[in-house]
C-alpha cells in the first residue's frame, strides 16, 4: 500500500492505470488495498482486477463491492492463466477511463 500512498502524495509520480491484486496478500486483505486505492483522488480511476486461487462467489462479490472492475481465479495450467489477457484487454475496453 506504501506505493499508493507515495503517489498519492507525490504529484511528480505516476499513478498506475492497472493494478493486478492478489486477495490473499501476506500483511494485508487485498480487499483493504482495493478500497484505499478507491478512496484516493490519483489512483482512484486505475483499473484493479482481484486475482486470487478462491472462486468463491463471496470473494468475488466483496471485490466487485470494493470497485474491482474484474476478478481472475489463478488456474493451475499456463494456457489458461493466459487468460488473465484476455480479461485485462475486456475491462480496458468495456470501461474506458
Amino acid at each position: 500500500m506504501q506505493f499508493f500512498e507515495d503517489v498519492e502524495r507525490d504529484p511528480m509520480k505516476p499513478s498506475p492505470d492497472l493494478v493486478l491484486i492478489d486477495i490473499n496478500l501476506p500483511r494485508r486483505r487485498g480487499g483493504e488495498v482495493v478500497k484505499y486505492i478507491r478512496s484516493t483522488s490519483r489512483c482512484a480511476k486505475a483499473h484493479i482486477i482481484a486475482v486470487s486461487t478462491s472462486d468463491s462467489p463471496r470473494d468475488r462479490e466483496e471485490m466487485k463491492e470494493l470497485g474491482a472492475d474484474g476478478y481472475f481465479r489463478k488456474p493451475t495450467d499456463f494456457g489458461e492463466f493466459m487468460k488473465l489477457g484476455d480479461l485485462i484487454k475486456a475491462v480496458f475496453i468495456s470501461n474506458p477511463r
